[in-house]
Parts: structure tokens; sequence; C-alpha cells
């Protein structure tokens, strides 16, 4: 529609990524994001990203959250920390999702504007080590 892609679809980019779903005028409705090898990244509602797997990292010295897993040689300015899979609001963690340590620990519950709020964190072999309630870690 007047040069928009409007309807049912899937919208590749340059880099191999996809969307698959609505698309509003060019924007994403309702649908579902993939990385270039077809493993899912993302969930689209209403034209707002509501799930993603993140992970947390350094590229180039840049410390931030990235789409794709760090592939290459691993340096000090090269890396990633873990991994977030789950709810997504305004691009923070939010609602059910697990974050997972590079070293296997993990917390896993409910987040909220980007924070740890109520949920359980465990060592890397599944042993509970604490609670996280109201945003405040109780050792185990």
């Amino acid at each position: 529609m007047d040069g928009y892609t409007h309807g049912q679809g899937t919208r590749t980019y340059w880099d191999g990524e996809k969307f698959v779903g609505e698309l509003h005028f060019g924007n994403h409705g309702k649908g579902f994001y993939y990385d270039k090898d077809g493993k899912l990244i993302g969930l689209f509602e209403n034209g707002e990203q509501v799930w993603a797997l993140l992970y947390r990292g350094s590229r180039n010295g840049e410390i931030g959250w990235y789409e794709e897993e760090w592939e290459g040689v691993e340096s000090s300015v090269n890396k990633d920390y873990g991994k977030y899979e789950g709810g997504i609001k305004d691009g923070k963690r939010d609602g059910i999702g697990t974050y997972t340590w590079s070293d296997g620990s993990k917390y896993a519950g409910s987040w909220l504007e980007g924070k740890m709020w109520n949920g359980t964190e465990y060592d890397r072999d599944g042993n509970i080590t604490g609670k996280v309630v109201n945003n405040q870690f109780i050792k185990q």
C-alpha cells in the first residue's frame, strides 16, 4: 500500500535475518524474528518486541546486549558474559525470563524494567544458591 509492505509475509534483511508475520505499512506487527541461521531470536505483538534471545557481551570493547552470540576468538574486547531468553518491554528484560552466565549458573524468574525481581538463582549444577524477592537477593 503506497509503497509500504502490508499484510502477511516474510521480510528478509540484507544480513539474512527474517521477520515472518504481519507487516503494517512497513512495520512489524505480530510475528517471529529469526537470525541468519533460522534460530528464533524475537517475538513481536502489536509492533512491539515482547520476547527475545539476547547475549550480554563485549564487541570491540562496547559492552551491551546483542542478538547474536559471539563467534570468533574470545578476547578482552570480544566475548559473551551470558545470555537472556524471555520477555522484554521497551528494550529491557521484563516478564518471565532466564539469564545464564558464562559459567553455567543462572537466574530464572520474573524481571521488572531490566532487573531481577522474583525468582531463583542456581549454580551450574542446578543447585539453588539463593532467591530474589522484590529485587533483593537472599542467599540460601
